[in-house]
């Protein structure tokens, strides 16, 4: 992610790893959903 955030890393990069959080920390579509809904919201 480091590399993601300075811009040398592919798109891809960023959505892999963010499964892989995922994946890691057992959250489930709906979790992602929410978090994702709730930046969107309050934006």
């Amino acid at each position: 992610m480091k590399k993601y955030d300075e811009g040398e890393a592919k798109e891809g990069v960023g959505a892999g790893a963010a499964l892989a959080y995922a994946n890691t920390n057992s959250l489930t579509n709906k979790d992602i959903l929410e978090a994702v809904e709730l930046i969107i919201y309050s934006m």
